[in-house]
Parts: C-alpha cells; structure tokens; sequence
C-alpha cells in the first residue's frame, strides 16, 4: 500500500525489450542501497519489483498488462520518475490509500495558472467518470491529488508549488499522459448537473430549490426525497441538502424534476452553475398531498430530518 506522497524523485537510466515482450528497466534511486530482491516500489504511480539493485540502481520488469495499461513503457531514457516506497504501519497517511494499480493512463488537456499554482484539466475514458468525485482523492502518476471539479468528461486537480518542485508535475506539458488510479476506498455514488430556471414553487412554499439537469454520465436516482451532501462548483463548502427525485403529483401537469433544497444557504442565483451531490439516505416515497399546507408541513419534516441524517455525514 502506498499514501500519493512523493519524497524521492528517480530518473531512468536504462530501457530495452525483451524476446518475450517485456520491458527491463534500470532505475537509478537514492534509496536503492536499501532496497532488497522482492520489495515493491511505485514508480510514477505503478507498483514494481524489485529484481536486483546496486547502491545506486535498481532493476525491475515491466509485463505485457502493465504496458498496456500505463505510461511507463513510454518513458524516455533520462526520464524523472515519481518514486515511493510502501507505507509501514504506524506510519502517517498524509494523502490517500494508493494500491500502485493503475486504472488508465489519463490525458492533460489544459493547464493554467492561478496565482502560483497550476490548475491542470485531465479527461479520461469516459468509463472511469463516474469514480471521479469533486473534492474526493485521485493518484497521478502516483500523486495523491485532490480533485477541484468534474465536468461531463473532464475532471480538475490544483497543483500547489511544492508539488510542483518536488514531483515530475514541474514539466508537465499540456497533451502528456499520466498514470491515474482512481480512489477505490470512496464508496460515495456523486452525481453531477446544472441548474435550470424552474417554476419558482419551492420558493413560493418557503423552500427554494434548484432545479437539476443532470449529466449524461450521472444516473438518475431513484423516485423518492433524500438526505445529501452537495457541493456547488468552485465553492469549498460541503452542504446539507433534501433532494426531490421524480413526479410532483400535488402538481397538477407537473414535469418529473431533479430538485435540491440547500439547508441554510444564503439565497443567490445558481442557474447555470454546477452542482454535485451524493444521496446519504432515502427519506420517504414522493406523495401527492391534499393541500399546501400538508406538502408544506411535510417539506418541513423532511428538511428536519435531512439535518438529523446529515449530521453525521
């Protein structure tokens, strides 16, 4: 098990082809003295073996899978490489758990400055999306990275200086891959969309809403109203919520609607901004109510008892 925290930089010193199909790489590292046959080491996020070292290099042997399915048979000799060493217990996990089994390679698309930090767009196959979760933890090339925003088929990460200076991230360019493993420890289901003008009668009941257009890569939850955690694109803040999913029957010609009631947020226009949620908990079915005193009554013991759920998430 590794942590995405870099403390060593390597650079490749040697690469060839074997008749089998594999790749021998020779991996100059300042730790290689220390190293035994056998030990595991993650190299620009992918887990390696050791299979002989001298106080100075270390040799491993890339597989036909792994070729396949990251970029270090594409590394260059002279190459840096992001180098870590397995996490022993007691140790501190300052980043996240990181398994050193590459999901994908990933592109980078845009990288552009924000004060002195970088904020790097990557778009990886369309199937690995729904992993991705804003605020959740992402490895790149074995960095552990927190994630900024997930748009229909780009996610962000903020690179600070220090990651900059102390990882291969420094010379990132614009249309590189990079190893991505995705965080196999986050079991939260987060959906994204983008709010709409709606019909303004959440307001109007005293419980404004937004009105959710979901993403392509977002499934439609089941009918029902949920406790979630909401998160408003480019806004820190995790927030309670009570989303309705499905018809309004106490609506006469209503549409099914995605609607999200944010618990004591302060009223500003949304429309157009980008919302991700995850459902916590199913709070009830949708009903039809005899009048609007009873929805509004029930609105309320549904908002009451999002915040009781919620206080623990």
């Amino acid at each position: 098990m590794f942590t995405g925290i870099i403390r060593h930089l390597g650079t490749l010193e040697t690469s060839h082809a074997e008749p089998d199909g594999s790749i021998m790489l020779e991996i100059n590292a300042p730790f290689s003295q220390n190293l035994n046959e056998g030990d595991s080491v993650a190299v620009n996020g992918v887990c390696l073996t050791v299979l002989s070292h001298t106080d100075t290099i270390w040799t491993c042997r890339l597989m036909a899978e792994t070729i396949v399915k990251t970029t270090i048979g594409l590394l260059q000799t002279g190459s840096q490489v992001n180098l870590e060493l397995p996490a022993k217990v007691g140790d501190r996990l300052d980043g996240h758990i990181v398994q050193g089994h590459v999901d994908t390679p990933c592109a980078i698309t845009d990288i552009a400055s924000h004060g002195n930090d970088r904020i790097m767009t990557l778009q990886p196959p369309k199937e690995f999306l729904s992993r991705i979760t804003p605020k959740g933890s992402v490895a790149l090339d074995g960095v552990s990275l927190t994630i900024v925003d997930v748009t229909n088929d780009t996610f962000t990460v903020s690179l600070m200086p220090y990651t900059l200076e102390h990882t291969t991230f420094g010379a990132i360019n614009v249309g590189d891959l990079v190893n991505m493993e995705t965080d196999h420890t986050n079991t939260a289901h987060w959906l994204s969309g983008t709010v709409l003008q709606g019909d303004k009668r959440g307001t109007a009941l005293g419980f404004p809403t937004a009105n959710i257009a979901l993403d392509e890569h977002s499934q439609m939850p089941k009918e029902g109203i949920y406790a979630v955690r909401a998160m408003i694109a480019d806004d820190p803040t995790s927030y309670a919520g009570a989303l309705h999913v499905g018809p309004r029957p106490s609506f006469e010609g209503a549409a099914p609607s995605v609607e999200l009631h944010i618990i004591n947020f302060a009223p500003r226009d949304l429309y157009g901004e980008k919302i991700h949620f995850t459902p916590i908990e199913k709070i009830r079915d949708v009903k039809k109510f005899a009048s609007t005193k009873a929805l509004v009554d029930a609105i309320t013991q549904d908002v009451q008892q999002a915040r009781s759920i919620l206080m623990y998430h």
